[in-house]
């Protein structure tokens, strides 16, 4: 896959709480505007949970050592959004500690794409050693 093409599904995660504008979910000030499932999708938009799978799935579709800066970029972003949009607007970049949570959540981000990053490389590593044990028998020393 070209970098241009990963490029475009990190931007296309990192944008999905736009999706939920046009349906009514942005918060301006009043409830009764909003649609009935909102509280479902404010507590399923941003918590540490997504994010964490955000960030894994960053590290799935990059399979570099930058995906786990990527996924600190993505997941900022998509926090960002989302929060903006259950907290009622983007009234500047400090508003409501909308930066500082964003923040945090992109340090999530990136565990979870640290976590899934070494899990592959080991996992890759195994594969590689039972297909051509010949390579590896030299590191093995008996005591």
């Amino acid at each position: 896959m070209k970098m241009r093409t990963k490029l475009l599904i990190l931007l296309g995660l990192s944008l999905i709480p736009l999706l939920f504008v046009p349906f009514g979910y942005m918060n301006r000030g009043d409830v009764s505007d909003l649609p009935a499932s909102y509280t479902t999708v404010k507590v399923a938009l941003v918590n540490p949970g997504t994010i964490l799978i955000l960030g894994a799935i960053v590290t799935l579709v990059m399979q570099s050592r930058r995906a786990m800066w990527w996924a600190m970029v993505v997941t900022f972003l998509y926090s960002y959004l989302g929060l903006g949009l259950i907290w009622g607007g983007f009234s500047g970049p400090f508003a409501s500690g909308l930066l500082n949570y964003a923040a945090l959540f992109a340090v999530i981000g990136f565990v979870g794409a640290l976590f899934v990053f070494i899990f592959l490389t080991v996992f890759k590593k195994m594969i590689e050693v039972s297909k051509n044990p010949e390579k590896f028998k030299k590191d093995w020393k008996k005591p």
